[in-house]
């Protein structure tokens, strides 16, 4: 029992120990650089290939990243457009200010021309209201100066009954037709040099 035990490892570890020591033959040690090397190179190959298709695919997703963010010529375009209409909308802004301020400062005006007004039409009503007034004492003094320049005359005849209207627009001609044929022995005498001024005389209140 004792044999068996001594011969028997003591552990793991000690089998490992003797199995390091144990070299192994060339053959073997040829085979197995030569599988590590066709190994080593597999596993390069095949890295180099993933590296290969890792680059295409980011290669093509960068494409694709890239015509993406690239804007297109419609999008430009449309930039193009949106700034000249941002542009013209704030020219335009700023012109409709400016009317707003015209019209503002014309309406200011107009209100004050239509209280202006408002004064003077009350001025020129309260005028043509004294205008009237005026008019008629005007209208009363003629008449009472022409009659008082007609009795200031020499020589004046007043002749009634005869009806408005009938010497029609020649006062003076119709009068000298009438004497003439009230006066037939007055035939030589020139009416036309002795009557000087015929009118209507206002009637007596």
């Amino acid at each position: 029992m004792e044999a068996s035990n001594h011969a028997e490892p003591k552990s793991l570890s000690g089998d490992l120990e003797i199995g390091r020591n144990i070299k192994s033959p060339d053959w073997a040690k040829d085979g197995r650089d030569k599988f590590y090397s066709l190994t080593e190179e597999s596993d390069f190959v095949s890295s180099e290939h993933n590296l290969s298709e890792s680059g295409s695919s980011i290669s093509s997703e960068t494409g694709s990243i890239s015509s993406i963010n690239e804007p297109t010529e419609f999008q430009t375009e449309t930039r193009i457009e949106n700034r000249r209409a941002r542009v013209a909308t704030k020219r335009l802004q700023g012109s409709v200010r400016k009317v707003a301020k015209l019209c503002a400062e014309i309406e200011a005006k107009l209100n004050t021309m239509e209280e202006r007004m408002a004064v003077v039409e009350a001025d020129v009503e309260a005028l043509r209201e004294q205008c009237v007034t005026w008019d008629g004492q005007l209208t009363d003094i003629m008449w009472k100066l022409e009659d008082h320049e007609n009795r200031q005359r020499r020589n004046n005849l007043r002749f009634f009954g005869i009806n408005e209207g009938v010497e029609e627009s020649d006062t003076r001609a119709y009068m000298i037709k009438l004497l003439r044929g009230a006066f037939p022995e007055l035939a030589g005498w020139d009416w036309e040099t002795e009557v000087q001024r015929v009118h209507r005389f206002p009637a007596v209140r």
